[in-house]
């Protein structure tokens, strides 16, 4: 194939837009929806009682019942109108346990930066951690020696948790994060805004460019081969070195191999 015929087969720019953190916060709203639906699935309900209260198993021809404590009603109207349970709640207690380690290990991801395979190392020793013990139920007497705390969710807080999540994580990356890009043309790059149509242009001559993965769990498993983009130009001019990073580009690996075919091509030459 000729040089001239290549040329024609590149494209004459390429737009990179930079993601907000919340990308990473997928896991959480996803397996928010699955336990929601685990717990629909399993159906068991639950009713707030008062203190006091006592349970006693079924004897005979006696079934199993709930006493409360005299004079004591429970607080939900709609059990005590119909004496239906509309609660739902899961009985394995391990869902709760390893919903809020998802939640604690997301947030420790997108806020405490961690080097290399540190990161890797930390995020799957406390995972393996997690789903060791509750398969060998041993969070459940972890938290009884703990004044018999347990942590349980209903299905209404995972719905709307997750739905609440999952919108904002939608606007971020289909909108919000797209108001701020990057077009790279041969011999420029130009910083725009949708909002304000500000833009600010740098040439690309002499300019080098790095992709930065520095935190393996964060980039390639929740980022999907994201990265922070960095461009290193002769002069800096006005500009500060964090004004020409895009932090959290997907697929950073290929698109940085397309950049640097686009900035190799003379604005004057035909492309």
């Amino acid at each position: 194939m000729s040089n001239a015929m290549q040329s024609a087969q590149q494209p004459k720019s390429i737009i990179i837009y930079g993601h907000s953190p919340i990308f990473y916060w997928w896991p959480v709203w996803l397996i928010g929806f699955i336990m929601g639906f685990y717990t629909l699935y399993e159906d068991s309900r639950v009713a707030i009682v008062p203190s006091g209260s006592r349970y006693y198993a079924a004897q005979g021809d006696q079934p199993a019942r709930v006493e409360l404590p005299k004079g004591a009603e429970i607080a939900d109207e709609r059990i005590r109108e119909s004496g239906e349970l509309y609660e739902r709640m899961a009985t394995n207690k391990n869902l709760g346990i390893v919903y809020a380690v998802v939640v604690l290990v997301v947030i420790l991801i997108t806020n405490v930066p961690m080097r290399g395979l540190t990161s890797a190392i930390v995020i799957t020793v406390i995972l393996l951690i997690t789903v060791t013990f509750a398969y060998l139920g041993w969070w459940s007497k972890i938290f009884d020696w703990l004044f018999r705390l347990n942590i349980h969710m209903n299905a209404g807080f995972y719905f709307f948790f997750s739905t609440v999540l999952v919108v904002v994580w939608a606007l971020a990356f289909f909108g919000y994060d797209r108001f701020s890009y990057w077009e790279i043309k041969p011999g420029e790059i130009t910083h725009g805004y949708v909002l304000g149509g500000g833009e600010r242009s740098f040439q690309t001559e002499g300019m080098a460019f790095e992709k930065l993965r520095d935190d393996l769990f964060r980039h390639w498993i929740l980022g999907f081969g994201s990265g922070d983009l960095i461009m290193q130009p002769l002069q800096m001019g006005k500009a500060k070195p964090e004004d020409l990073t895009i932090q959290n580009v997907l697929f950073v690996g290929s698109k940085l191999k397309k950049i640097q075919s686009l900035i190799a091509v003379r604005p004057e030459q035909p492309i």
